[in-house]
């Protein structure tokens, strides 16, 4: 089940761990049904719509401890160099940086969502304080610009100086527009990333290796030896 131990971006332990996963077309076990999220509704033949598909435990992925909230998450892919690569703040900032150098003309292909992993994971109160701080981190990088805008129209008003409103000018653009709406979209994003996973190889995958907490990794293997255990007595009997 674990393939590899390190330190994730925040410096933390973890483990690779890999989660059984199945196409989300096909028939559920009552588990997953209960555990069903909602689908992703793109418009794509070719996406590639997945699955968790096995039972995991009631500890945070990321944190390790006792999860006091399960929440329907879904984890976007793009194509990258390594195979499906999960839509992180490394891959927004390197799809932001190729579409200013293409004067956006490579956006429809480095913003394309090539597949999606659909399921309910277990999170801590710490994971969701972080998501609120770096939410609201978005909120004031995105604020930026239209509050300026307010101050430039009051100052025209108002008879504000013209090197006031040239100053105010280089606010919008291009310091809000495109550098802090660049930052706003990196938070917004951190603040939705609950579970890291590793690239998706195969065309057609039955696993999805994740990076999570020792105590988590050591809690999946646990039920996934008792599930074996009850498979194998069950076909005895």
């Amino acid at each position: 089940m674990m393939q590899a131990i390190g330190r994730d971006a925040g410096g933390m332990m973890s483990e690779d761990v890999s989660i059984a996963v199945r196409p989300s077309g096909e028939d559920m076990t009552v588990f997953e049904q209960l555990q069903r999220t909602v689908p992703i509704r793109v418009e794509r033949d070719e996406l590639l719509t997945l699955q968790v598909a096995q039972p995991l435990p009631e500890l945070c992925v990321k944190h390790g401890r006792d999860a006091d909230q399960w929440r329907s998450i879904g984890i976007n892919f793009r194509p990258g160099l390594l195979g499906q690569e999960q839509v992180s703040v490394a891959s927004f900032a390197r799809a932001a940086l190729w579409v200013t150098i293409t004067f956006g003309y490579a956006m429809g292909r480095v913003l394309n969502v090539s597949a999606t992993l659909e399921g309910r994971w277990p999170i801590c109160r710490r994971c969701r304080w972080a998501a609120l701080v770096f939410r609201w981190i978005g909120h004031i990088f995105a604020a930026v610009g239209p509050l300026a805008l307010f101050v430039m129209f009051a100052g025209l008003q108002s008879g504000a100086s013209g090197e006031l409103f040239e100053k105010l000018r280089l606010v919008v653009a291009p310091g809000w527009f495109p550098f802090s709406l660049m930052v706003a979209g990196a938070a917004y994003l951190r603040s939705a990333t609950y579970v890291r996973c590793r690239p998706i190889e195969d065309d057609a995958p039955t696993t999805v290796v994740i990076r999570a907490h020792p105590a988590f990794a050591d809690a999946v293997a646990d039920l996934y030896t008792d599930t074996s255990g009850a498979t194998t007595s069950s076909e005895e009997a």
